[in-house]
């Protein structure tokens, strides 16, 4: 009975955030349908908060969900310019309105991941290459994004070479 209640609050709480998140969407905004790279927060975490971070060009594209609501909550996507490092992701957000303006590449499972700094080490809470990324939709495939943990060992590997380039992530109907 307790799985069985715990599996129909996931169910439920899951998409009432999505209609809360989804109402906060801009709907003026043309976004790109092809991405550069697409991240999205790990099905392994529990909490109710996501982040999505998408990258086009020389601009970024930013969603988040949370429980925790700012007084003059921003619509999404927020879109800025971004650099990168030998080392991190950095957005850039004068207005302070990002979970994590700093993100650290890290290698998990073959795949280019993104750690925020205040992070490191929690595997739930790393963003996870998302290659069926929908805008429109931006946590929709989050159920399916799983982190690789060794057997006892650390299943991450630094970059070899920190690009936004190589994998596009194509926007899905």
């Amino acid at each position: 009975m307790f799985f069985l209640t715990v599996a129909i609050c996931i169910v439920v709480s899951v998409p009432a955030y999505w209609l809360l998140y989804s109402k906060m969407m801009n709907p003026s905004i043309n976004l790109p349908v092809i991405y550069d790279n697409a991240w999205v927060m790990s099905s392994q975490w529990t909490g109710s908060m996501g982040v999505a971070i998408a990258i086009k060009g020389n601009q970024y594209y930013y969603w988040q969900y949370s429980d925790f609501k700012l007084p003059q909550e921003p619509e999404y996507p927020i879109i800025g310019n971004y650099r990168n490092t030998l080392d991190a992701l950095i957005l850039d957000d004068p207005k302070n309105r990002l979970y994590a303006n700093k993100w650290k590449f890290a290698v998990n499972a073959g795949r280019k991941t993104l750690w925020s700094e205040r992070d490191l080490g929690d595997y739930a809470r790393m963003l996870i290459p998302d290659p069926g990324f929908n805008p429109g939709y931006p946590f929709h495939n989050q159920s399916t994004l799983k982190v690789e943990q060794a057997g006892g060992g650390n299943a991450l590997e630094p970059p070899s070479h920190p690009s936004t380039a190589p994998s596009k992530s194509r926007a899905t109907p």
